[in-house]
């Protein structure tokens, strides 16, 4: 076979190259979130830590003033969970104050205060504010030599179960007798009611008609209902509702109207009627 007469060489195909991939970073998607997420969560919880300390010390500073309390007085303000939300919403869920020793006159004690559903805008009440005093036994003596009058001077008062007892020395001709008066603490239209339930002469008991029969008109003025108000001490918009012994301390509960944080009238101290 002639040269001639060869097979003609074909040219080899060209064979296209294949584009490169792009790869797709989906990976960085949940990083950069991530990173966002953490950034906002920080940032949240530094305004929580700024605006907590905050919160607490206006409603100090608004208590002080608006109760006429000496400005060194030390209040202790709880805010429980996180503000940044309530403070959103326009209410704060729960707000507990507490302090201790306040004066206020002759009634004098540890201060605690519970509100709920407070709101921080506008004149809406409260939905709901309680508050208790609690008096230690020289406290609660203070008071009742500044609101009962007694033909004897009161030598002591004790915590006893349930019971205060007060102790006085009655004469008796030519002695003293000393007399211990077991009172049932109560509450009674928004006034202290001290209420006579036994007694003891010279560490005897004896019933109560046979000691006022026996030491006359003085016995009788002692062995009777200790009752008094103390209206005029507290916010007008505070009643008391319960008094009782726990340990020993006195315990004077009182129901507070939720206006109180938006009426100045509830604001101020009340008053006793005669």
């Amino acid at each position: 076979m002639s040269s001639d007469e060869r097979t003609p060489t074909l040219p080899l195909p060209v064979i296209a190259r294949p584009e490169p991939v792009k790869r797709r970073r989906r990976w960085l998607w949940p990083v950069v979130i991530g990173s966002v997420l953490l950034l906002a969560i920080a940032a949240w919880f530094i305004g929580e830590a700024i605006a907590k300390p905050l919160v607490s010390e206006r409603i100090r500073a608004k208590i002080v003033d608006e109760l006429s309390l000496a400005s060194d007085q030390e209040l202790t303000v709880t805010v429980p969970g996180l503000v940044l939300p309530q403070l959103i919403a326009g209410t704060l869920n729960e707000v507990a104050v507490s302090s201790a020793d306040v004066d206020l006159g002759p009634l004098s004690g540890d201060v605690t205060v519970r509100a709920a559903g407070v709101p921080i805008r506008g004149d809406v009440s409260a939905d709901s504010i309680t508050a208790s005093i609690v008096l230690d036994d020289a406290q609660l003596l203070a008071l009742v030599e500044d609101q009962v009058t007694l033909p004897v001077p009161i030598e002591s008062l004790e915590f006893d179960g349930d019971n205060v007892v007060a102790s006085a020395e009655l004469d008796v001709i030519v002695s003293q007798v000393p007399v211990s008066l077991a009172l049932t603490p109560g509450a009674a239209d928004g006034d202290v009611i001290l209420r006579p339930t036994s007694v003891s002469v010279a560490g005897v008991a004896v019933p109560l008609d046979v000691v006022t029969e026996q030491f006359g008109p003085v016995a009788g003025t002692i062995i009777r209902d200790w009752s008094f108000c103390i209206a005029e001490y507290v916010p007008a918009a505070a009643t008391l509702a319960d008094l009782r012994v726990e340990g020993d301390r006195l315990v004077a509960d009182f129901d507070v109207d939720g206006a109180i944080i938006s009426d100045p009238t509830l604001q101020e101290n009340g008053s006793c009627t005669a």
